[in-house]
């Protein structure tokens, strides 16, 4: 084959771009087949009949979550299929490494990684527990001149860490702090990310629960820790946030219609950072506030968020800006997870 030049009429397996041509693939025949492409998310798709959606769809590469009567998943599946081969699987309880668990009656939907959290457990050998991902006074900043290198597998095990997140956002913190230094490893760095792992042993079976009937409106808790790095003084924000939150709203509204009125609620226990929302006016000292949070006051103004105050106790994003100890971990990831009593 030397000096030759070889053309790939297809995309193939393990190409970078072959998820996102599949993609393409699976789209184009969805759309043939009168669904139509969610704007905000462009992986949910929906098909509507006489004003109704009688069809939602997520395809993720090679894997495509339908939701639909029998009737409707026999014409999708036989029309896709004569284009690629597809396969019913039946009743979803797997999905992207997450594991799913439906109690129709009480209405009941439970997302978790115990699988694979058990599988990465023994990839790095870990069967040590601790009660909280991180100790309250963890050092998680960058290698120290006087430190030796380690020849550890860090990148590796955040890379697996970071998959975890999905239903797991009680290791976000240290692993976010962890993976801004893992160009230079220490054995302080990887003690932390077994500390981390250690963490995910104890509670492997915990996920995020959602129920029906806790009503359309979108909650968000809202909290900074301010210039916490102590290398480079900036600041970390948790959030489950305005942002984000009008990007779930567009793709429930876009699922079912009757949420798209949904209201945003930001909780804040920064009696001064609600001041700066309600306020319409400024003042010298917060010019600069003002250029950032302009998106957000103009959200105010207009209706489509409200802001209230929360009692710090009650600020569950702690869990997301600081290192918690073990009762207040609890108190909190409960809140965000929705974990039973």
């Amino acid at each position: 084959m030397s000096g030759k030049v070889v053309k790939v009429e297809r995309a193939l397996n393990g190409l970078k771009h072959s998820g996102r041509e599949r993609g393409f693939d699976a789209a184009y025949a969805l759309i043939e087949n009168g669904y139509e492409q969610c704007s905000v998310d462009p992986c949910v798709f929906r098909k509507v009949v006489d004003g109704e959606v009688v069809g939602l769809i997520v395809p993720y590469v090679d894997d495509i979550l339908v939701a639909a009567d029998e009737g409707e998943r026999e014409e999708l599946f036989a029309s896709l299929n004569k284009k690629f081969p597809v396969k019913d699987l039946g009743e979803c309880t797997w999905y992207d490494g997450c594991a799913i668990a439906m109690d129709v009656e009480n209405g009941i939907t439970k997302l978790s990684q115990t699988a694979y959290i058990e599988s990465m457990l023994k990839r790095f050998d870990v069967t040590t527990t601790a009660f909280t991902p991180a100790a309250t006074d963890a050092d998680l900043g960058p290698k120290r001149d006087d430190e030796p290198a380690v020849d550890k597998p860090v990148r590796e095990a955040i890379g697996c860490l970071m998959w975890t997140k999905l239903t797991r956002p009680d290791i976000a913190l240290p692993l976010n702090k962890l993976q801004k230094i893992d160009h230079s490893p220490s054995g302080r760095i990887w003690n932390a990310l077994v500390r981390i792992m250690s963490y995910l042993n104890f509670t492997k079976d915990f996920g995020i629960t959602y129920v029906r009937g806790s009503g359309l409106d979108l909650s968000m808790f809202v909290d900074a820790s301010y210039a916490d790095n102590e290398v480079d003084r900036l600041s970390t924000t948790g959030l489950a946030g305005v942002k984000e939150a009008f990007f779930l709203r567009g793709v429930l509204s876009f699922l079912a219609s009757e949420t798209s009125g949904a209201k945003i609620k930001v909780l804040e226990d920064n009696k001064g950072a609600l001041y700066l929302i309600e306020n319409p006016f400024s003042s010298a000292r917060s010019k600069h506030i003002d250029v950032r949070f302009h998106f957000i006051r103009e959200l105010f103004k207009s209706g489509k968020i409200t802001a209230e105050y929360v009692l710090t106790g009650e600020q569950h994003a702690d869990m997301l800006t600081k290192f918690l100890g073990r009762e207040e971990l609890e108190y909190h990831r409960k809140a965000l997870m929705n974990l039973p009593m």
